[in-house]
């Protein structure tokens, strides 16, 4: 992939920790396959993967800091550890088979809005190797959610290590909208 030509997806995931694992989960369990999650780590974790200091472990009880579509029964301790979270996110990876949306060594550079697209505009996010173009450009449509015509770019707030480096992005989120999102984007 070049930088001259983006990869062009519809949906575009910034992050392979807990939020951006659940966006994939929801949306592959949707029917959406026209996904990628970029990850600038060799793995998934976010920060159950980044965080490995002696006693890390999670300040919520285990019963609540899982997904409420996979509770996790077996939980070793109240208060999950670093690895033990980090090998509940590897787990939900190879159940749910996100492994071919996930691009490993994907550093984001830059995301801008290129509103001079053909299709009246799209994200353009810039990574150590290479551009993607979010915004179902390949189906010459445009599509609507709850009146706003972004596509979807769906980060978090920035790199818990270096929040400063947060994107300055208009921001998708997946509860609330997916049930308008079915009725809105057909399923490739």
């Amino acid at each position: 992939m070049s930088d001259a030509t983006p990869q062009e997806v519809t949906f575009l995931i910034i992050g392979a920790g807990f939020s951006g694992l659940g966006a994939a989960i929801r949306l592959t369990t949707a029917g959406y396959r026209d996904l990628v999650v970029l990850e600038r780590a060799g793995e998934v974790g976010g920060t159950w993967r980044d965080n490995v200091y002696p006693g890390c472990r999670c300040d919520v009880p285990s019963n609540l800091y899982s997904y409420s579509f996979e509770a996790k029964a077996d939980w070793r301790e109240t208060f999950p550890s670093q690895p033990e979270l980090w090998e509940y996110l590897q787990q939900i990876v190879r159940k749910y088979q996100l492994g071919s949306y996930l691009r490993f060594g994907h550093e984001v550079t830059s995301a801008r809005w290129d509103i001079a697209d053909r299709d009246g505009g799209r994200w353009l996010v810039t990574t150590g190797q290479g551009t993607f173009a979010a915004y179902g450009g390949a189906t010459g449509r445009t599509y609507d959610i709850s009146g706003d015509d972004r596509r979807f770019l769906m980060l978090k707030d920035g790199p818990r290590d270096a929040p400063e480096q947060s994107a300055r992005a208009r921001l998708v989120v997946i509860e609330g909208w997916l049930d308008q999102l079915r009725t809105r984007v057909p399923q490739r």
